[in-house]
């Protein structure tokens, strides 16, 4: 405290002020989000996207008294945007110095499209700052919903078992099975509406199991089951030609998976319960055997893929129960065990995926009917299993595709002749089921696959048929 001394004629005035005292101190009033301190005036919190008309989580904030008389919030907290966003209010209004209350926000945004507003804490106490404001925001999305278009067959009857999509988004490729061939169509960017453009037939392909692009668009991998080998052939950019190149043995190979640089390629090969290395030109498509790995720790294993980041390989192994990592050396491409997780929740797990930001994986069960998640350590490449969706709609799951954006994972249903849908949580990983489409059209779905711009789905049955799917992204 300050003594002040007045006189006036005679009389003295001894006054006592205190120099912690500040009309509008900007200090008094302090807003805190997890553990951050928040200035008046910017933005708070941003809280991603959202689907439309779903509410987001929760955000709590602290609204701490940091002067030395108390805060009053009479007039409680305003926000200038009451549509897309809404407010709890704190639970205490009167504040004392050195105590604080909180607030609570949610995002529910009505449209796709950036949603903002401007938060305003009021305080009706005439010895601290009058408001305190700070900006929210949040982007409104769709669900990820798919609305069937039509569907095509190539010229050749037979089941089609794996689709993919160039990296241009401009030609989609099927394996017909039963046909020895290879067909491809090319999409409209806008629409996504497909046009056969031609076929690769022979029979240096005998039974077409898997086919996969190199991520530079160059070279189409296709395991031939018949004869053991793992063939390459180049492609068109422009029209999306194919022309048979080469193959290597490859005896019992299923599934193909490519690192994301381009430069290794890996097959399951479910017979003898093991995964094998080839290092890959870029510029003829050749492979050269690097190595492998067998174990029974990956019994029969199935479906295959890679980190975004190229770090990591993933192995569903069927008859382990099990979902196995491998560190990927990226100079050499060789892949050292890790570990597995292995549990009846995935059983006879057939599938999985990496989401694009890397921090999840996904796996389908065949018998268990279910599709369940792993938060993926970055740096090791464990997995940890966080959850799983059961439902009679994934009866007979046997593959998981995450959209390119991050937001759906999609599942096939081969039961019931279905594709599912799930809208991911960006921060957690965790999936809810928003629906699906049960229908003939789709008989014996295979795969499912989503074009690099997010806006399209495609399918590929058993009936023969490849479905176009418009995306409600």
């Amino acid at each position: 405290m300050k003594k002040s001394i007045i006189i006036i004629g005679m009389l003295v005035f001894i006054c006592y002020c205190s120099t912690e005292f500040h009309i509008n101190d900007t200090k008094a009033m302090q807003l805190v989000y997890n553990g951050t301190n928040i200035e008046s005036g910017t933005l708070g919190y941003d809280f991603g996207s959202v689907v439309t008309n779903q509410t987001s989580i929760t955000q709590t904030f602290m609204i701490i008294n940091a002067g030395v008389t108390n805060l009053i919030l009479n007039n409680g907290v305003t926000i200038d945007n009451t549509t897309d966003f809404i407010v709890i209010q704190p639970q205490m209004s009167n504040i004392q110095s050195g105590s604080n209350t909180t607030l609570s926000l949610v995002f529910k945004p009505q449209t796709k499209a950036v949603r903002s507003a401007i938060v305003t804490i009021n305080n009706s106490s005439s010895r601290l700052q009058s408001t305190f404001t700070f900006n929210i925001q949040g982007t409104g999305r769709g669900g990820g919903e798919l609305s069937y278009q039509t569907r095509y067959f190539p010229p050749t009857p037979g089941a089609i078992g794996t689709g993919n999509i160039s990296s241009d988004g401009k030609h989609i490729y099927v394996n017909n099975w039963t046909s020895d061939t290879i067909s491809w169509f090319s999409r409209d960017s806008v629409s996504g509406a497909l046009t056969y453009s031609g076929m690769y037939s022979n029979i240096n392909i005998d039974q077409p199991g898997t086919i996969l692009l190199s991520p530079d668009g160059k070279h189409l991998y296709v395991t031939a089951e018949a004869i053991g080998v793992i063939c390459w052939l180049s492609r068109n950019a422009i029209t999306g030609e194919l022309t048979y190149v080469g193959n290597i043995t490859g005896a019992g190979c299923k599934r193909i998976a490519i690192s994301p640089d381009g430069n290794n390629v890996y097959i399951t090969v479910p017979s003898f319960n093991a995964v094998y290395y080839f290092a890959r030109d870029s510029q003829t498509g050749a492979l050269i055997s690097i190595g492998g790995y067998t174990n029974t720790d990956i019994a029969q294993p199935r479906g295959i893929t890679v980190s975004p980041d190229g770090l990591h390989v993933y192995v569903a192994a069927a008859f382990a129960d099990a979902v196995a990592w491998f560190t990927r050396d990226q100079a050499t491409g060789v892949l050292s065990y890790g570990s597995r997780y292995t549990s009846i929740n995935i059983a006879w797990v057939w599938h999985s995926a990496v989401s694009p930001d890397g921090n999840n994986v996904y796996t389908a069960g065949n018998t268990t009917d279910a599709v369940a998640w792993f938060n993926r350590n970055h740096t090791t490449g464990a997995l940890e299993y966080k959850g799983r969706i059961v439902s009679p709609i994934l009866e007979r799951s046997t593959w998981v595709t995450v959209a390119p954006d991050g937001n759906n994972v999609y599942a096939i249903g081969r039961a019931l002749n279905s594709v599912i849908w799930f809208s991911r949580d960006r921060i957690s990983g965790a999936l809810t089921n928003m629906g699906s489409y049960p229908h003939a059209n789709i008989s014996g779905p295979e795969s499912v696959f989503v074009s690099p711009d997010s806006r399209h789905v495609y399918t590929c049955s058993d009936n023969g048929a490849l479905a176009w799917f418009d995306r409600n992204y």
